[in-house]
């Protein structure tokens, strides 16, 4: 009998900085360019709802503060799941 074993390879997220901008005035909601080495979609989640949302891969002031995003992509049947990257952007 011959035992093989299958390893899941690791990935990697990384997205640019969010740009800080102030709260009140109105302006297009930035859109995150996340990519995973491995190729697979990013996904992205607000920390601070009270401050931004994200929707459609773009971020929304909906308040002032500091916006934490958060980056991740789950992997699939050959790829672990990436760390989680965050990112902040302040809206005074």
């Amino acid at each position: 009998a011959t035992t093989v074993t299958f390893d899941f390879a690791d990935q990697t997220v990384a997205f640019g900085s969010l740009n800080n901008q102030t709260f009140g005035f109105v302006a297009p909601a930035q859109t995150l360019a996340g990519t995973a080495t491995s190729a697979l979609p990013v996904s992205y989640t607000s920390q601070t709802t009270s401050v931004c949302t994200v929707s459609a891969g773009s971020v929304n002031l909906v308040g002032p503060g500091t916006c934490t995003i958060t980056a991740a992509q789950t992997g699939d049947e050959s790829k672990r799941r990436a760390p989680a990257i965050g990112g902040h952007r302040e809206s005074p």
